[in-house]
């Protein structure tokens, strides 16, 4: 799945291209009648990511302006978080199937938002999953603020997530129900295919979308938690402690890189 972002510089820019993109295919998914199924699969070379996301204001649930803290926060900042947070609305509202493949590192938003999906497959021993709100002065976004604790409860697990930024591998995280489903490295594109077509095919769309509908009763908690997390997250960005927190991170990965260099 391919929704993170680093923050500053070119890549940003392409990401967020990246993040409206994905926005794009959700709604023509959610509108193509003879459509079940929508997947996203991610690149193992991927970068580290934040996000930042354009987006769909959805009709049932209006989504209300994003601001920052007493305009502190400049317009761009402000725009990357209307396009992140509207696409975090299309993926709590896209009523048909919804499958993610991770075949490498899932960090940041592009972790976050997996537990809005209905089905979640991971490479063995490639795909690994990374929080590093702290490292980067972030704080909880895509939903994961209601989200985790739903699924790995209040306890230790959670603030491991939130505070220490921990590493998670697939393997780690089958248990919790995070993950569906462990696929060979070798043939993961085939099989998440091969998977996804099984279960479009034998599931009716309409009591498919009905269930999905009940299921998720209680939609209106995630948006709110995504208007919450998106205005917060706007205002750690535009903070100072946010932009000493990336420039040490750069900088110590210049640092290593030029190490590495030098064997």
């Amino acid at each position: 799945m391919a929704l993170g972002n680093q923050p500053g510089g070119r890549r940003s820019e392409n990401h967020g291209c990246r993040r409206h993109g994905c926005r794009t295919l959700l709604l023509v998914g959610q509108r193509a009648r003879h459509a079940h199924a929508r997947g996203l699969r991610g690149h193992p070379a991927h970068p580290p990511g934040h996000p930042k996301q354009q987006g769909h204001q959805d009709s049932r649930s209006p989504i209300p302006r994003v601001e920052g803290q007493q305009g502190t926060a400049d317009l761009e900042l402000i725009d990357r978080g209307k396009v992140t947070r509207e696409l975090v609305s299309s993926l709590i509202h896209f009523p048909k199937l919804l499958v993610a493949g991770v075949n490498g590192p899932a960090i940041g938003f592009a972790c976050t938002t997996l537990a809005l999906f209905d089905f979640v497959f991971a490479a063995k021993d490639q795909a690994w999953f990374h929080t590093p709100f702290m490292q980067w002065g972030f704080c909880a976004e895509g939903c994961s603020s209601v989200t985790f604790p739903r699924i790995f409860g209040p306890g230790w697990r959670t603030r491991c997530w939130y505070y220490l930024g921990q590493k998670y591998s697939a393997e780690e995280l089958l248990p919790s129900g995070f993950i569906t489903e462990l696929l060979p490295a070798d043939t993961f594109q085939r099989d998440v295919i091969n998977r996804t077509v099984a279960m479009a095919k034998q599931l009716p769309p309409q009591s498919f979308a009905t269930t999905k509908r009940l299921v998720h009763f209680d939609a209106h908690a995630l948006d709110e938690a995504n208007y919450r997390e998106m205005n917060a997250l706007i205002e750690r960005m535009s903070s100072e402690e946010c932009e000493q927190r990336i420039a040490a991170f750069f900088a110590k990965k210049a640092k290593n890189k030029a190490a590495k260099a030098k064997l």
